[in-house]
């Protein structure tokens, strides 16, 4: 149970950085004004503007953490269409999804690790 909290906490920690030290275009190395949804939550805005990438649950590991999707490119991970078994930020998220759904999901990557952050049942 700690691994899942120590995992959601390093994600949690690398989208604030991202959002933190984002610059936009024309700032000349100035920081950018950090970006804030209409919620007022800067974070929210991040998540929400992550990719989502079409896929289909092959497996799911719950006690691992763990699900394997085929997947098309991953473009921004620069990860070619394959079957791959990846790690989840919160294990929660498995309980909303089964073996053959077609879903939408997003991932980072922390250091060599590619995980997968949101699943959703696509529509």
């Amino acid at each position: 149970m700690k691994s899942v909290f120590t995992a959601a906490g390093v994600v949690a920690a690398i989208l604030a950085a991202n959002v933190v030290l984002a610059h936009g275009p024309g700032t000349h190395g100035m920081p950018a004004e950090k970006p804030v949804a209409a919620n007022g939550n800067a974070s929210t805005m991040q998540a929400t503007s992550a990719a989502m990438f079409a896929g289909e649950i092959r497996a799911i590991d719950k006690a691992a953490g763990k699900v394997t999707l085929q997947h098309d490119v991953l473009k921004n991970l620069k990860i070619p269409k394959a079957t791959n078994v990846f790690p989840v930020s919160n294990r929660a998220m498995l309980e909303k999804v089964k073996t053959g759904d077609k879903v939408l999901f997003s991932a980072i990557k922390i250091g060599d690790v590619v995980t997968v952050t949101a699943v959703e049942a696509a529509k």
